[in-house]
């Protein structure tokens, strides 16, 4: 036999895996170690940091650096968690505004003329009110269409 052969009396024995490992190896699990791969996890390296720098704090003997690098690291980790929320809420504000605001209510095409329109309201709530006088196009008498626009300072003043 060659030296560098492993025979059975010099193999170290197998351990047979753990409940923990034989569920994360399991079908249900597929998703969550899909996902768990699929994590960036370089966003998580300044907890990483903050937790390294709590724990050595712990261990020191001064009842100050005890205190002082567990509060300092869990201020880094608010901070953190306080940005990334932060984020999320202005990204959420900002498509919900986009939805509102940036697309048109409605559409559609009336004809007549402009018998009033006046200016409603102080900025940055302020609106062009008016009413539209439309002939009749039956028996009927004329009617009027009440409307209102969004009035955006100078640009519509012109």
């Amino acid at each position: 036999m060659a030296d560098n052969e492993n025979t059975p009396e010099t193999q170290a024995p197998q351990k047979e895996p753990g409940a923990l490992s034989k569920f994360w190896r399991s079908g249900p699990m597929l998703p969550v170690r899909l996902t768990y791969g699929a994590v960036d996890w370089t966003a998580v390296r300044p907890l990483k940091a903050a937790f390294k720098v709590a724990a050595w704090g712990l261990k020191r003997e001064s009842a100050i650096m005890k205190t002082a690098a567990p509060v300092a690291a869990a201020i880094g980790v608010a901070a953190y968690f306080g940005t990334l929320s932060y984020g999320a809420m202005y990204s959420a504000v900002a498509v919900g505004d986009h939805y509102w605001f940036g697309q048109p209510y409605s559409a559609g095409d009336r004809t007549g003329k402009i018998s009033k329109l006046s200016v409603v309201g102080k900025w940055p709530c302020d609106s062009v009110e008016g009413e539209l006088a439309m002939p009749n196009l039956g028996s009927g008498g004329s009617s009027t269409f009440a409307f209102s626009a969004r009035s955006l300072g100078p640009i519509n003043d012109s």
